[in-house]
């Protein structure tokens, strides 16, 4: 997936940790890659142990990026839209939260070409469902 995303590109992970909540990144220059794209990928799990991603949390995260909350996964809501070429990006945003404890966002941020690569949208959603995937719940 990352080879089709963002080839030659190297991950950069990044990480804020506290006693109670904290995230957890992969940050992607596609810039700094072998292909001819620019922008960014990133994806984040973050965790806050008191149940901090209620419904109305997740209905404005969703309607940030213009989408809306639905249950029908992955995690118990998520939200992913793609929206084309303007104002100089084209972007794929997701989020999704298990528990109202875990939060997982995704992002590919174009700035060239104007358009994904083929099937960059289907890898978005997939890579939204691997991170709720991973996470230690359940």
């Amino acid at each position: 997936m990352l080879d089709r995303l963002a080839p030659g590109s190297k991950r950069e992970p990044r990480e804020q940790l506290g006693d109670g909540s904290g995230s957890k990144s992969c940050d992607v220059d596609l810039t700094a890659g072998t292909g001819s794209l620019r922008g960014d990928l990133e994806v984040t799990v973050a965790v806050d142990g008191n149940e901090s991603y209620d419904g109305g949390w997740q209905a404005r995260q969703c309607a940030e990026i213009g989408a809306k909350p639905t249950s029908t996964g992955p995690g118990d809501a998520s939200c992913l839209v793609t929206s084309p070429w303007v104002n100089g990006e084209a972007r794929i945003d997701g989020r999704a939260w298990v528990d109202g404890d875990y939060e997982v966002r995704v992002t590919y941020q174009l700035v060239e070409p104007r358009n994904f690569p083929p099937g960059a949208e289907q890898d978005l959603r997939n890579l939204l469902a691997a991170a709720v995937d991973s996470l230690p719940v359940g």
